[in-house]
């Protein structure tokens, strides 16, 4: 099993696919190829990996537990990047070693990639659920 763990203000986040209460694929241009394991091995292979304190008006689904302090916002741990597909398969991500020296434009001028996809994570960190959203676009 792929899991992604690291440390939140003293606290130990684990990601793994048990956890994952929802994966939404853009609805009208799903990509193939992907699923929530190896996102989390893309996560686990990265050192550009950086969850920033998000906040929502929608509260966890799993613990309803997750509000500020300091307001009526719903705080979740967030991450976005993207992955690269041709003709609705993927082929790498931002994170990927194979991405390390090229740009977007590149890909696309060399007919490697025709589409993107943002990946947003957000991550519960009082109960650790999280969901993944990949959405389709050229960013």
């Amino acid at each position: 099993m792929s899991s992604y763990e690291w440390m939140y203000k003293d606290k130990k986040i684990i990601l793994d696919s048990e956890k994952c209460s929802i994966f939404l694929n853009d609805e009208d241009n799903p990509l193939s190829g992907i699923t929530v394991e190896e996102i989390l091995e893309l996560l686990h292979e990265s050192d550009l990996v950086d969850f920033s304190m998000e906040y929502y008006d929608q509260g966890c689904e799993a613990c309803h537990n997750n509000k500020s302090d300091k307001s009526n916002s719903d705080r979740f741990l967030e991450f976005h990047f993207y992955l690269f597909a041709k003709a609705g398969k993927y082929v790498m991500s931002s994170l990927s070693k194979a991405y390390e020296e090229k740009t977007l434009p590149r890909l696309l001028n060399e007919g490697i990639v025709d589409g993107t996809y943002i990946v947003s994570i957000n991550v519960c960190q009082v109960c650790g659920d999280y969901t993944i959203e990949l959405e389709y676009g050229l960013f």
